[in-house]
């Protein structure tokens, strides 16, 4: 069975398919995520990296330009 996709990977489909965009920033997606899930209030970038690597997700490329 697969595991659901991240919170952060659905937002960046959606910024992407639905709004043609592209260029989320990380604290963009940390502080979304603390709106979604009030648990996340204590969500840090380090959390979230944790979360990037231990996903299921095939293809992750993050500018840190």
């Amino acid at each position: 069975m697969n595991d659901p996709k991240p919170y952060w990977f659905l937002l960046i489909q959606y910024w992407i398919n639905n709004k043609g965009r592209t260029g989320l920033t990380i604290p963009f997606l940390i502080g979304a995520a603390q709106i979604v899930d009030n648990n996340k209030s204590k969500y840090s970038v380090k959390t979230f990296l944790k979360e990037v690597r231990n996903s299921n997700v095939e293809k992750i490329c993050i500018n840190l330009l």
